[in-house]
């Protein structure tokens, strides 16, 4: 009886700790998403994304192989910037809202895995440093682009995924179905994801002798919905070589990603080594989740390491296998931060299973504290990592608009800052400026009152023009004399 105490009250100090760190930090992130949402300078290509599809029949669209000449269009996203519009009006958090709203879904999501799974307290911590501090992360839940979406959907089905190995019951399957049906809605590609979450759980359902005819009818009924709703975009976008978008080997694509999560920083280590040493404990932790498999391992932890183990590797195969037959890429830059979810379970379930106490609270304390200090530094309030460019232009075009008197000024830009330039004209300023048609030759033109380019380009108008404006990221306006 005293034994039985002692280890409820265990359990119970340790979730109440599990509640205050995921409610701080998801409090914390979530603040942090909220004011970059708020101030941010809205990026080329959420700009592109609103000017076109803002009063836009977002479903029609579907079912219409010409509105799918780029993949700008993530469709759950453009659903969500234009309900949000309807309810708050044109302003950067309400177009970014969708997004900013999936920062506590997906918190609460890990924080649901790691009670379910019992992890450890400072296990976690080093969890919540992996799967929640990235910087670039944190620009997908602080735009209008539907990668929070997706993120946060695929993350959720990996919930019920952990459930329906506990519970095999109907409603948690198509819970786990419309979750990945979601995220592929948010990303048309993550379409794969259907099978190879679906794959991985059926193997180890079939292992255990629990595989039942509901299941294939359940996740059959959604694929054909998922595929009546994504044909003609797919379609579309592969014809246009959409997909194609990315690096050509598998290497390069975690270099990719590990560059991202370094974010620029310099520590003891070179990136290479840093590479070098994640790459060798996610070989080791989905090593251990086959043996785990081979022999039999039934605890519901054991049975969920060896889903994730399983998932990544078929996602691994599935992309050589997509780049030998479809002659696709591998993601880069932002896109490979799908892996996030893969390494961060991966990692934290490997440590939370083979480590002694002590190790785990040095690995916990050492580790998962150097994570959220490595986020704080990396976190950059005032620009984003991919669309680094645009973070000057909001203002640049308000120095635009105050300049205006009577007389409409004539604009031009670098095609890289024109999306979001005729965004805030067109939606802020009503249209105050002359703004030239959308072209990737910039020239001069003598007739155009202010340029906004990189400084580097400089060179031809410098005759004619002088820079009246720099900013730090070498984006000018300059001033025909």
């Amino acid at each position: 009886m005293l034994s039985y105490t002692i280890n409820l009250g265990c359990m119970n100090l340790l979730e109440s700790k599990s509640k205050i760190l995921f409610i701080v930090s998801g409090l914390v992130l979530f603040i942090i998403a909220v004011y970059r949402a708020s101030t941010l300078s809205m990026t080329h290509d959420e700009s592109s994304s609103i000017l076109r599809l803002l009063h836009e029949n977002n479903f029609t669209h579907l079912f219409s192989d010409k509105e799918w000449l780029t993949a700008n269009n993530h469709w759950l996203n453009t659903l969500s910037f234009q309900i949000f519009y309807q309810v708050f009006g044109m302003n950067e958090l309400a177009l970014r809202m969708g997004s900013v709203l999936m920062m506590p879904i997906y918190t609460y999501a890990i924080y649901f895995i790691f009670k379910k799974m019992d992890v450890d307290f400072y296990i976690q911590i080093l969890g919540v440093g992996l799967l929640m501090t990235n910087a670039i992360l944190l620009d997908y839940f602080s735009l209008a682009r539907g990668y929070a979406m997706s993120i946060t959907f695929m993350l959720t089905a990996i919930c019920f995924a952990l459930k329906y190995l506990e519970n095999q019951d109907n409603k948690i399957l198509l819970g786990f179905a419309v979750s990945l049906l979601l995220s592929t809605m948010s990303i048309f590609s993550n379409i794969i994801f259907f099978f190879v979450f679906s794959g991985a759980l059926g193997i180890i359902l079939l292992r255990s002798k629990k595989l039942t005819k509901s299941f294939f009818i359940i996740l059959l009924g959604v694929f054909v919905l998922m595929v009546i709703l994504t044909y003609i975009p797919l379609q579309t976008l592969s014809k246009a070589e959409e997909f194609k978008w990315g690096t050509n080997t598998l290497m390069e694509s975690f270099q990719s990603y590990f560059t991202s999560f370094v974010h620029h920083q310099k520590y003891l280590f070179s990136p290479d080594v840093l590479i070098g040493i994640f790459m060798t404990i996610i070989l080791m932790a989905v090593v251990s989740s086959f043996m785990h498999f081979f022999q039999n391992s039934n605890t519901l932890k054991e049975q969920f390491f060896i889903f994730i183990g399983l998932s990544f590797t078929i996602f691994m195969f599935g992309m050589i296998f997509a780049k030998i037959v479809l002659k696709a890429n591998y993601p880069i830059d932002r896109k490979c931060l799908i892996y996030l979810p893969f390494i961060g379970l991966l990692i934290t379930l490997y440590a939370d299973l083979y480590l002694n106490k002590s190790l785990k609270i040095i690995l916990g304390i050492l580790i998962g504290g150097f994570l959220i200090v490595h986020s704080y530094h990396s976190i950059n309030k005032n620009s984003t990592w991919e669309w680094w460019y645009d973070t000057y232009t909001k203002e640049l075009v308000a120095e635009l608009e105050n300049r205006t008197s009577d007389a409409p000024l004539k604009v031009n830009s670098h095609w890289m800052f024109h999306p979001t330039l005729d965004f805030y004209n067109h939606f802020f300023y009503k249209d105050k400026l002359i703004l030239s048609p959308y072209s990737k030759d910039l020239t001069v033109d003598e007739s155009i009152d202010y340029y906004i380019i990189f400084k580097g380009d400089f060179e031809p108008f410098k005759e004619k023009y002088e820079i009246i404006s720099e900013q730090l990221n070498s984006q000018v306006l300059i001033k025909k004399k």
